[in-house]
């Protein structure tokens, strides 16, 4: 969640811009939220296609940010900057991964087929989760290798200083 503070300072300016209202950002033990409170923002939100309520088994991305390339690159490289990760593979120190998981296997296909769209393969999976509240199924997104990622870098990129610092690393 340190690493995190710099990238959602850039999202509370983000937030403030497009809809001058300043959200919160909390710091839990297991990471770090934005909040926003106001209704204004969250009708204008559901104007692009983004739904209330539970979702997280039925979540996608919105067919409006899907059909616009540019907007589905925006709107990925953000999902990826908050909600996934990259590593190196320690026996390949120099092979990346990067990767996302989700609780719905709808966003994991949507990210997929942006993927696919800029000739980015990917790999889909799913795994069982343990938690507190039982077991619980995931679905996870995987891009392999060096080829996978610098087209990644070339057409989508990061903006969260956490993984361009991994990535300098």
């Amino acid at each position: 969640k340190t690493e995190d503070v710099k990238y959602f300072n850039y999202l509370e300016e983000m937030f403030y811009y497009l809809f001058k209202v300043k959200p919160k950002i909390r710091s839990r033990e297991d990471g770090i939220s934005l909040t926003i409170n106001r209704k204004r923002v969250l009708e204008e939100l559901e104007t692009h296609g983004l739904k209330r309520g539970k979702k997280a088994k039925s979540i996608r991305i919105p067919r409006s940010i899907l059909r616009n390339k540019g907007l589905a690159i925006s709107f990925l490289r953000g999902l990826i900057d908050t909600d996934g990760c990259i590593t190196f593979k320690k026996e390949k120190s120099d092979y990346p991964v990067i990767e996302i998981r989700s609780a719905s296997k709808y966003l994991i296909h949507d990210i997929s087929k942006i993927l696919k769209s800029v000739n980015i393969k990917n790999c889909i999976y799913t795994s069982m989760r343990d938690t507190p509240f039982g077991r619980f199924r995931t679905y996870g997104l995987d891009i392999n290798g060096k080829t996978n990622f610098n087209r990644w870098m070339n057409f989508i990129g990061f903006k969260n200083p956490k993984h361009l610092t991994k990535i300098a690393v």
